[in-house]
């Protein structure tokens, strides 16, 4: 071979090798974020956040609607309420919630998902890694102390931010299996809408639609969670008559703790 062949095989197997360095994770959270995609599919970036403040004519009009608020079974629901219901109605619009109080140790849902099916996914991904037992268990259980330490507010606000890219530059095993968790036992797609009504914050999550428009509802009050509910809207409601009804609504709560 002439010289100028050789150094075209050489230039062609060296991109090869590059490629495939570059295609190895360089940290333990790009290995861990690699293994928990291939068994659980991709995984999410961070959701967006906004933080909303109420049109005073629109929160007027949400205001102008007639509800009734009650407890327990919700009038022609034909369904079993939940321990601890409540309900705000009116026209075309239903909220169905719980206070926190009525919610049994570990029946919230995010801490549900986390030491639930989040954190077996999370054992099979470090064991296909090919840590054993123990390690594995040491990792989870630090992972989970860093989350149980949080108030019930900045685990939802951890939850909200969890980003698969911190995860994949993050060369702490136990901070990357975090993360893992976090983003694991995220079912919710965005926005994410914040709101205060008085000195409690109220997020605002999208969900499924059938029909008409259903958000699912949180309030926090000094870090910790105070009620959770679904708020139900018939027909094509706008983003923003959604959101002043979520306000409208969270104050008739307010009003009723």
């Amino acid at each position: 071979m002439r010289w100028w062949t050789w150094t075209f095989v050489a230039a062609v197997v060296g991109l090869i090798l590059l490629s495939l360095w570059r295609g190895k994770p360089t940290t333990a959270g790009g290995e861990l974020l690699n293994t928990i995609e291939r068994q659980n599919g991709p995984r999410p970036t961070a959701l967006l956040l906004l933080d909303y403040v109420p049109d005073a004519a629109g929160l007027s009009a949400a205001r102008a609607l007639n509800v009734d608020r009650g407890a327990g079974a919700l009038p022609g629901w034909g369904m079993e309420p939940l321990a601890g219901q409540h309900w705000v109605r009116g026209k075309a619009v239903e909220l169905v919630w719980r206070p926190m109080a009525a919610l049994k140790k570990g029946e919230q849902e995010l801490q549900q998902e986390i030491a639930g099916p989040a954190k077996t996914h999370l054992a099979q991904a470090l064991g296909e890694m090919g840590y054993f037992q123990d390690g594995v268990q040491t990792v989870l259980s630090r992972a989970q102390a860093e989350l149980d330490a949080l108030s019930d507010e900045e685990l939802f606000l951890a939850w909200v931010r969890a980003d698969r890219a911190v995860m994949e530059e993050s060369d702490d095993l136990a901070r990357a299996t975090r993360e893992g968790l976090l983003l694991l036992a995220r079912k919710n797609g965005g926005p994410v809408v914040m709101f205060s009504v008085g000195d409690m914050h109220v997020y605002m999550l999208p969900l499924e639609e059938n029909a008409g428009v259903r958000v699912q509802l949180e309030g926090y009050e000094k870090g910790r969670m105070q009620w959770t509910g679904i708020l139900r809207m018939d027909g094509r409601p706008s983003a923003q008559e959604v959101r002043e009804m979520a306000v409208r609504v969270a104050q008739e709560v307010a009003q009723e703790r």
